[in-house]
């Protein structure tokens, strides 16, 4: 049956060609037009509860899209450099995209003037000397919306606090950053500039993904080519899996593009998955080619034989690998349930595109035997034939090594640290963690969160009760560990009362009467043009933020953060009347997000191993192969991140999706191996001769396919990101945990378990 479908195929190759090339052209063009999604809230749960007031406190509020720009002099309160950066401001301020920025060149302060509020800059005219220079400063430290955060205690720095649009585009946010940096370049007189915070850490990441896959997977790729020609020695070995692959990739950006889809921050790894796991296949389908050859008496009986042999277990391969990206459509991150979806449409595409493409490039190709001379992948043979001697002479001792050798691999995995922090995907030289580093030692941390306080009742946060809750809150938060800086409304209200009331200490609090507390805010707000009270209170009163500057970057501080500070809002807010409290903010609703996600991934290789056992025993129709063809695909997983574990490689949100590549590298040589030994087996029901011809027909394209993958992305190691060396390192590290799982320890298990019945007399090799 199956080789009557290549005869289907060959004899109408011309029209399997012609739509090939129609559907190539039809989605090629969609595939064109594909964005790259780098909204902060792509990685969001968007069905968090949480979500919609995320949203809507920043249509109130402004958004968090902050970037931290410091100027850094001698002394930035000089005449000089002060003018600089009046201009620095006034210029960022005409960008557009920039909603908004703070600087100590139009800070307003509060003051009192013939007995008036007024709301005005801090400083009118330039300070000349060192004592006018002085007495700015104090006023700016006087300024508890500004202390430690415009200006550093040596007066070297000055920060620019920049909020960016939160609807821009990916080019059109880059657009803006680099506006940024012109701006600091050409009014900076010559002084440093330093750029940080998330919109410059995302804008970095997408930088260096793109610089990565535009260069180091190109080159990968090379090196693969390289190594197929070096190993198979001609020129249908390049081209047929390569346009196959490449085929594949146009068709499932194309099928993204038309779902309304965009590329995203893990669906950009489709191009490598496919070509990881796609060359596999295709090498395996060569090799079989290349035995078939030389025995069969034309190309056209060869292909059907071919096609015949490997159309069932790469259809297997196939299915199970697609079925481990489709089970990431649950996730409850959007992205990773897109990257999911459509690696498993880009899996099915390559499978299609293999089994029609190469059978037809075969039979158009050149008559001969696909190589002239003697390929160097008939060298693996005699290390098969060692190998297949070693597991009969030496069976008893390998379960032993391989206990010991899982105990120690297990416990790297279980010690695997989770890490959290993107800024750990840099290398420790790179700018953006240089300027990180410089301005946090300066200035402080720059991560915004926030805590609202709201009510459905206008001018309920004008109760000084509740504004002295407030204040507590915010007293407690600056209590918290990695918090740097705290800003509320109360605090706000106490410096109106406080310069109003001629600078007295004693009048530093918030007035005990509502309607003084009403009073303050209508003479503030009558001067009040910049918004400066719009920042911690909306329009109707209803609702007052609280601002926290934050330092560290992990998901796990942030939680740490939730952890403290939600049960002190339940307690303290939870019992008022019509009143609700919550943390909000960017950063937060990630960690809310992500950190699930990451604890429970072990959790989920495991479910994920136990859908791969039963899959196994039902292709199999047995539950000793099941079992044991599954223990050899948990020993390449376990040793991959036994060795990270081990080696203090840590495991991230970005590499998380390669633990689906890693599960199907092992899964497809398992699947190929225990489909051919079933069939030799059959032929003499002798173990040991039906293993050695396994090892000879399928061991081969499992080496070769080790040595070829290993060639193209051993490059990835040297790439100065973190995430793209993470890679490389599990890809790797996969492809020798699945040889010795699939050469070593399945052909053991095989003869030592015995588990299709009993063996009839020995007909393998001579000692």
């Amino acid at each position: 049956m199956m080789e009557t479908l290549a005869r289907f195929i060959l004899a109408r190759r011309y029209y399997i060609l012609i739509g090939i090339g129609a559907m190539t052209v039809f989605l090629g063009a969609f595939s064109l037009r594909i964005d790259l999604n780098q909204r902060p809230d792509e990685l969001m749960f968007k069905d968090d509860p949480e979500y919609p007031r995320h949203q809507a406190f920043f249509e109130e509020f402004g958004y968090d899209e902050v970037v931290a720009a410091a100027y850094s002099a001698d002394n930035v309160l000089e005449a000089e450099t002060l003018e600089g950066i009046v201009r620095i401001t006034e210029e960022l301020s005409l960008v557009e995209g920039i909603t908004g920025v703070l600087s100590v060149g139009n800070a307003e302060d509060i003051y009192v003037e013939n007995g008036a509020l007024t709301v005005g800059p801090f400083f009118h005219t330039m300070p000349e000397n060192l004592e006018q220079q002085e007495a700015l400063k104090q006023r700016v430290e006087a300024n508890p919306l500004y202390e430690d955060l415009l200006v550093s205690k040596d007066n070297s720095m000055a920060l620019f606090d920049i909020t960016l649009d939160g609807k821009l585009r990916v080019d059109e946010r880059d657009t803006v950053l680099r506006r940024i940096d012109e701006i600091f370049s050409r009014e900076g007189n010559g002084h440093p500039h330093y750029m940080a915070g998330s919109p410059v850490g995302r804008s970095e990441i997408f930088r260096c993904m793109r610089r990565d896959f535009s260069t180091l997977l190109p080159m990968g790729i090379c090196l693969l080519i390289l190594a197929m020609y070096l190993i198979f020695r001609n020129y249908l070995c390049i081209l047929l899996p390569f346009m196959a692959i490449s085929l594949s990739v146009v068709w499932a950006v194309g099928v993204m593009y038309l779902t309304g889809s965009e590329l995203n921050f893990f669906s950009v790894l489709i191009p490598t998955i496919l070509f990881i796991v796609g060359t596999a296949d295709c090498i395996h389908i060569l090799s079989q080619y290349q035995d078939c050859r030389s025995t069969c008496s034309t190309k056209s009986e060869a292909v059907s034989r071919t096609v015949g042999l490997m159309l069932v277990p790469c259809s297997l391969t196939t299915l199970s690998t697609m079925i481990g990206f489709a089970s990431l459509a649950v996730c409850r991150i959007e992205a990773l349930s897109l990257f999911g979806i459509f690696s498993a449409v880009g899996m099915g595409f390559a499978f299609l595109l293999s089994m029609t493409l190469l059978p037809i490039g075969l039979s158009m190709g050149d008559t001969r035997p696909l190589s002239l001379r003697k390929p160097p992948s008939e060298a693996f043979l005699g290390f098969l034939t060692k190998t297949h001697r070693f597991n009969l002479t030496r069976k008893g001792m390998f379960l032993p090594i391989f206990l010991v050798l899982f105990l120690a691999a297990g416990y790297g995995a279980v010690n695997l640290h989770v890490e959290t922090d993107p800024a750990k995907f840099f290398g420790k030289k790179m700018k953006l963690v240089t300027d990180t580093s410089f301005i946090e030692e300066k200035l402080g941390g720059f991560i915004p969160f926030f805590v609202v306080v709201e009510s459905e009742e206008t001018d309920r946060i004008k109760d000084p009760l509740l504004l002295e809750k407030l204040d507590e809150l915010g007293a407690f938060i600056r209590q918290q560990a990695g918090v740097d800086k705290v800003v509320s409304g109360a605090d706000l209200i106490k410096y109106i009362n406080f310069r109003l009331q001629d600078d007295d200490p004693t009048a530093y609090s918030i007035p005990d009467d509502r309607r003084a507390v009403a009073e303050l805010l209508l003479m503030a707000s009558m001067s009040d043009e910049s918004g400066l009270i719009e920042r911690f209170f909306n329009d109707d009163y209803s609702k007052a933020s609280v601002a926290i500057r934050f330092r560290p970057h992990d998901f796990d501080s942030y939680q740490q953060l939730m952890d403290a500070t939600l049960p002190y809002l339940e307690s303290e807010f939870g019992t008022i009347p019509n009143v609700n409290a919550y943390v909000t903010g960017t950063n937060i609703m990630l960690g809310n997000t992500l950190m699930p996600f990451l604890k429970g991934l072990r959790q989920g290789l495991v479910l994920a191993g136990a859908a791969i056992l039963f899959l196994m025993i039902i292709l199999f129709r047995s539950l000793k192969v099941g079992l044991i063809s599954m223990l050899a695909n948990v020993v390449p997983i376990t040793i991959t991140f036994g060795f990270m574990g081990l080696l203090g490689i840590s495991l991230n949100f970005a590499t998380a999706p390669l633990a689906a590549i890693a599960l199907g590298i092992a899964i497809d040589d398992t699947i190929h191996f225990m489909s051919r030994f079933k069939r030799e087996y059959s032929l003499d029901q002798n173990y040991e001769s039906a293993i050695e011809r396994t090892m000879i027909s399928v061991g081969k394209p499992i080496l070769i396919t080790s040595v070829v993958l290993t060639a193209g992305f051993f490059i990835f190691l040297f790439s100065n990101f973190q995430y793209t060396r993470n890679m490389g390192m599990l890809i790797n590290l996969t492809v020798v945990g699945a040889i010795i799982g699939d050469l070593i320890l399945l052909p053991v298990l095989i003869l030592i378990t015995k588990p299709l019945g009993r063996s009839a007399p020995a007909q393998g090799i001579e000692a």
